[in-house]
């Protein structure tokens, strides 16, 4: 606060033509604090990682859930994520931890027991996960994402046909689901339709960048 003396003169022998002066003190308001910005919760991190993931840019995308969960190690959209992220770049044993604490926190969750199946498949190499999928099926949420879960199993496991039959499962339900598209453009090209996967594949990308982030670890001869 800054004391800031003013002079206030008040007659008191008019007819004389004298005054006496009185000294007042006037408090000037203090200059408003500067606001704290709130600090970065779990979740608010957790979200802006997935965003990135859905941009491709996967570094900051790792680098965001990993800040999330280091606030909060049972943050389920941070661990699903992270753990769909380090399936992509062949990390299945640490994957795998992530997904199935991610699953034992909402067991019910269509997308992250979808994700479970798939990574589950590509961590013991076997069609056992393939159940998760199945289960996937039954949980309320949108049937286009767990179709593309199955399809994304049966790419893992050399099933071409019964990869773009699932696929197409999922377009038929959301047509504009771009990470079916693109795991049908992948199915159909390691099943000898070039073409016909390129166009799918493309397309995908064109609107959704990082539709493909979830297939980096699949190889089409």
């Amino acid at each position: 606060m800054t004391l800031n003396p003013l002079l206030r003169c008040v007659p008191v022998l008019a007819l004389l033509g004298l005054a006496a002066c009185s000294t007042v003190t006037v408090v000037e308001p203090a200059p408003p604090a500067q606001a704290t910005p709130p600090a970065e919760t779990a979740e608010a991190l957790a979200r802006r990682g997935h965003q990135l993931a859905e941009a491709n840019r996967v570094d900051e995308a790792m680098a965001e859930l990993s800040r999330a969960l280091a606030l909060d190690p049972r943050q389920q959209l941070a661990l699903r994520d992270r753990a769909i992220l380090l399936h992509a770049a062949g990390r299945q044993a640490e994957a795998l931890a992530d997904i199935k604490l991610a699953a034992e926190l909402k067991p019910d969750d269509m997308r992250t027991v979808g994700a479970l199946c798939v990574i589950r498949v590509a961590a013991e190499r076997s069609d056992a996960g393939l159940a998760d999928c199945d289960r996937a099926l039954t949980l309320p949420g949108s049937k286009a994402n767990a179709w593309t879960s199955k399809g994304q199993a049966q790419l893992l496991l050399g099933r071409h046909a019964e990869a773009v039959a699932a696929f197409n499962e999922a377009l038929l339900v959301q047509a504009n689901h771009m990470r079916a598209l693109f795991g049908r453009g992948l199915a159909r090209q390691a099943a000898g339709d070039t073409i016909s996967g390129r166009i799918d594949m493309s397309l995908a990308l064109k609107y959704l960048p990082g539709a493909g982030r979830e297939y980096l670890g699949v190889k089409v001869s």
